[in-house]
């Protein structure tokens, strides 16, 4: 899959029990000339700690891409 190329998709929940969260976001590169990519990224585990989770910040966090 290449992200930002005329892509079309739609999340679903296939559970007819369970909650189902997304997050979808698009982030501008801190560089140029790189092609679109997407990332999957569960977080469940940084989530049941509570508080702030990073996901996206160029810093190395073990949960942020």
């Amino acid at each position: 899959m290449f992200a930002g190329r005329s892509i079309w998709h739609s999340e679903m929940n296939n559970s007819s029990n369970d909650d189902a969260h997304f997050v979808q976001m698009r982030l501008r590169p801190d560089c140029e000339s790189i092609d679109p990519d997407c990332q999957r990224l569960d977080i469940n585990t940084e989530l049941d700690l509570g508080g702030s989770v990073p996901t996206a910040s160029g810093k190395g966090h073990d949960a942020a891409i």
